[in-house]
């Protein structure tokens, strides 16, 4: 057994649903669902906000107080939202070669805590939807993976919506 000391928030996603629709009109929409889970050691007793702002920050370093990714420059329609409203604000910026998006929580998640929400975006197919000029056939190129990709996903679902009338489809 080892123990040592880990000041640090230890983020791990216990779930990840992604759902990419296709569309036969020039759109993918994107639909993710997270569920962030914090592994640090849990907080003794009852937290507030005042005790919280009044803790130095080698005591608060542990707790994920936002979350930020890079997500395509092309991307339009970018929303989040959650069932309670834990996730608070966010901004997105635009910059030249990616938008910036940054969600925190209504409450730092500590050590032991738990918070969930959904986000999406649509993107023009053009940027991921070609056509094989040799046998006419269609091949979507996109990036499965999650978008916050420095943290781990336990439970990875990944659900893809092709147009009505999609046959013959390989997976490479």
């Amino acid at each position: 057994m080892i123990h040592y000391r880990h000041n640090k928030p230890l983020p791990i996603f216990q779930e990840v649903k992604k759902t990419i629709e296709v569309s036969h009109w020039g759109n993918i929409l994107v639909d993710e669902y997270y569920e962030l889970f914090n592994e640090a050691a849990g907080v003794k007793g009852e937290f507030g906000r005042v005790d919280y702002q009044q803790w130095d920050q080698s005591r608060a370093q542990y707790a994920v107080k936002s979350l930020q990714t890079s997500l395509p420059r092309y991307i339009r329609g970018l929303y989040y939202w959650d069932y309670i409203g834990n996730i608070s604000s966010s901004t997105a910026f635009r910059e030249e070669s990616e938008v910036r998006f940054r969600i925190e929580p209504r409450f730092p998640v500590m050590g032991q805590w738990k918070v969930d929400w959904s986000q999406g975006y649509n993107i023009p197919t053009r940027h991921h939807l070609f056509r094989n000029n040799n046998d006419g056939r269609y091949i979507f190129n996109y990036t499965f993976d999650h978008d916050f990709d420095t943290i781990v996903a336990e439970n990875f679902t990944l659900k893809i919506i092709l147009p009505e009338g999609a046959t013959n489809i390989k997976v490479f």
